[in-house]
């Protein structure tokens, strides 16, 4: 996202530009994500979803945050935080689409609401006076940084 310097201001506005993309064009959200996989267009297959999607880039913005202790400390793998978020913005997608007429509270409310609930579980708030978790030095925990399980195929030491 150019312009935008923050990397967790990155994580968010590409949340909610993502939910908004599937409110404006519900048909072709719901061929998309929420067809039998024998039914999906054949340019939109997984490999091609992976790279329009910008995965890579959102695991980025996420290391980036990370660098910056703008997560916790925890030895996380990249793209698990990824796929937890692009999860969370996919079930916020499909409902609103799926459900137009439930009576859901504000829908601006409750697009913000469910990626801060999620992401008060990623943001710094570990105490920098506790232990660090098995596999993490203090070093490493108080620079907030992700580390990639052992078999990742993402994150810094990925070959």
């Amino acid at each position: 996202m150019v312009g935008v310097s923050d990397p967790w201001e990155r994580i968010e506005r590409k949340g909610r530009a993502y939910v908004q993309i599937g409110l404006d064009n519900p048909e072709q959200y719901r061929v998309l994500f929420s067809s039998r996989p024998d039914c999906t267009p054949e340019r939109f297959l997984d490999e091609r979803l992976v790279a329009t999607l910008s995965f890579e880039h959102l695991i980025e913005d996420l290391q980036a945050a990370a660098s910056a202790g703008q997560l916790s400390a925890m030895p996380v793998d990249p793209a698990v935080v990824a796929s937890g978020l692009w999860m969370m913005v996919h079930g916020i997608t499909s409902l609103l689409c799926a459900k137009p007429d439930f009576p859901w509270p504000d829908r601006d409310r409750l697009i913000d609401h469910v990626p801060q609930t999620y992401s008060t579980g990623l943001r710094a708030t570990a105490r920098h006076d506790a232990d660090p978790p098995p596999g993490l030095s203090p070093d490493q925990r108080d620079a907030g940084q992700l580390r990639p399980v052992p078999g990742s195929t993402a994150g810094p030491d990925a070959g």
